[in-house]
């Protein structure tokens, strides 16, 4: 009666595994029943096209930062320089560098992108496009350089004075050596909403393009401490002026506005100060 019964529990068993393994067997079936062809070449293909597009994206990113880089190496040691001159460009005439740096201001565009932008939205019943705003005001000319400070270790760092409104103002830092031209970031365009200007105009409920961005940049270079240097700019209208006063920082090439004054025919002119951080 034992063995019978133990017989019985082994042959109960092996039906037992037998019947389980029939199930998965089918469920295993129908499951890659359900991947078909089409599915797996169509993960190919997505997995392809993410492939592709990573590639893509870290090319771009490679010629970015490259481009970055090498603008950067041109200008490495400018924040130890001493900038002995500051004067006119009429003045530099006869240097060796001055034709070639010529060439360089007259390839730019007027109009940066900014600047564009904001007088298209002036100026949309006369004209099509951002881009056609750049094309109809052409390229600067070498005369829209009023002012540039010298260094005997071969840096130069000019101004081209903007229009009413600041449309048209760039920093440059020239490397004369190698024929390099760059620009300097700003705090209105490039400091984000943390910096003292922006928050000054927060609540104003006027539209940012209007306001945010400087209207009346610097146009002449006025004291070099160590790598800081002070810049001023300034606008008339009506009866009304208004002074600003900016640093613009060598080691980080970036401008940042300290204070502006401005008054109507003889009343007192009326300040704000604004955190400058160096």
């Amino acid at each position: 009666m034992n063995i019978k019964n133990k017989g019985f529990d082994l042959a109960g068993i092996l039906i037992i595994i037998t019947v389980i393994g029939g199930v998965v067997f089918y469920y295993q079936e129908r499951t890659l029943e359900g991947i078909n062809d089409d599915n797996i070449s169509n993960t190919i293909n997505k997995a392809g096209e993410t492939k592709d597009l990573v590639e893509e994206n870290n090319e771009i990113f490679s010629e970015n930062l490259d481009e970055i880089n090498t603008k950067e190496i041109y200008f490495a040691g400018i924040s130890n320089v001493i900038f002995e001159v500051c004067d006119t460009l009429e003045n530099h005439k006869e240097s060796s560098w001055y034709e070639n740096f010529k060439s360089q201001i007259e390839k730019l565009d007027r109009y940066s992108e900014a600047d564009a932008e904001r007088l298209y939205e002036m100026n949309k019943n006369h004209v099509s496009s951002p881009q056609e705003m750049i094309d109809v005001a052409g390229k600067h000319r070498v005369e829209d350089v009023r002012q540039v400070c010298y260094s005997k270790e071969g840096y130069l760092l000019a101004i081209t004075q903007g229009e009413y409104g600041g449309s048209g103002f760039k920093f440059i830092r020239y490397n004369i050596e190698s024929d390099i031209i760059d620009f300097a970031k700003r705090e209105d365009l490039d400091g984000g909403k943390d910096t003292a200007w922006y928050k000054s105009h927060i609540g104003h409920g006027y539209d940012e393009k209007d306001v945010y961005k400087w209207f009346s940049p610097p146009y002449k270079f006025s004291t070099i401490e160590e790598n800081n240097i002070e810049l001023v700019g300034g606008s008339v209208d009506a009866g009304c002026s208004s002074e600003s006063w900016f640093n613009y920082s060598l080691e980080k090439n970036y401008i940042t506005i300290k204070r502006t004054c401005s008054s109507c025919q003889e009343e007192t002119p009326t300040c704000t100060e604004y955190y400058v951080e160096l």
